[in-house]
């Protein structure tokens, strides 16, 4: 059976010297609106990742796409706020011994015209950009058993509807604690250190 859950807003944001929210220097784009666009591809990359584990489900390999080992190819596909994807491709292996599950995956995703808002409501933005992803996930009993990483690097471009763009890389990993209902990104955006703490929910990946 699958379960549904709600996904929650970000809590904390924590970037050293960052920007108005929406217009940086010159009219550029700012920090901040930066981090939010990777904090956001980070909630749909795990949801993406989470509803997979759920389709392989807990029990030992079977049907025609599973090796032996537990590994199997996927590919997933999230909608953005206003328009425009992102998606994922790549592979998650399943070992299970007991009550215990462990998931292990390796991707390459893509922002596709990915058109979001800012947190003002003033400006969309759109993304267009390629990322590696790598991650891990535990189960006990079914249930999320933390810590959980994934990481992520990549670029991407934005432009907002005014016109302005930017381009960045990142490198940045994201840890869930499922037993606190959180999860912490941090690592470097556009040349900023980044630390950001959110509610997390089961349904978030």
């Amino acid at each position: 059976m699958r379960h549904h859950f709600t996904y929650s807003p970000v809590a904390v944001l924590l970037i050293a010297g960052a920007c108005i929210d929406g217009i940086g220097p010159a009219g550029t784009i700012d920090d901040a609106t930066a981090a939010d666009i990777i904090l956001e591809a980070d909630a749909m990359a795990g949801g993406m990742l989470f509803d997979h584990v759920l389709f392989m489900g807990f029990g030992p390999p079977s049907g025609p796409a599973m090796t032996t080992d537990g590994i199997r190819d996927f590919s997933r596909q999230r909608d953005c706020p206003l328009g425009g994807s992102i998606t994922m491709a790549g592979q998650i292996e399943r070992t299970r011994t007991d009550n215990v599950a462990e998931f292990t995956s390796s991707a390459s995703g893509s922002w596709n015209a990915c058109v979001r808002g800012n947190r003002r409501n003033d400006h969309t933005h759109t993304i267009d950009g390629t990322f590696a992803m790598s991650a891990f996930r535990r189960f006990v009993d079914r249930q999320p058993s933390g810590p959980q990483t994934m990481t992520k690097s990549g670029s991407f471009t934005v432009t907002r509807d005014d016109g302005e763009s930017r381009s960045c890389t990142f490198d940045v990993t994201s840890t869930r604690y499922p037993e606190e209902n959180k999860r912490v990104v941090t690592g470097n955006v556009c040349g900023r250190e980044i630390n950001r703490e959110v509610t997390w929910q089961r349904s978030d990946g």
